[in-house]
């Protein structure tokens, strides 16, 4: 009986946490703050810069990205212009 309710409690927690994000051609708002915050709880939001003549999908000089039950939202990347 105990099995069953640690397997469904690591089950439960598994699937609200995210990776710390690795954005190519990208840096965090404040990383170094982020970093203390690996792995991350679902809710949680950053911020994210793509490096010169890199952008994100929105065009935003910060994109703003939370992370979900299915992982990072948007998906954080740059795209060469």
């Amino acid at each position: 009986m105990i099995s069953i309710y640690f397997f469904t409690f690591v089950l439960f927690f598994q699937e609200r946490l995210c990776d710390h994000p690795k954005i190519s051609h990208g840096i965090l708002y404040d990383e170094e703050e982020y970093k203390a915050f690996s792995p991350v709880i679902s809710g949680k939001v950053f911020y994210y810069s793509c490096e010169y003549n890199f952008v994100s999908p929105s065009n935003s000089i910060w994109t703003r990205i939370t992370c979900t039950d299915a992982g990072w939202s948007p998906t954080p990347k740059c795209l060469s212009e």
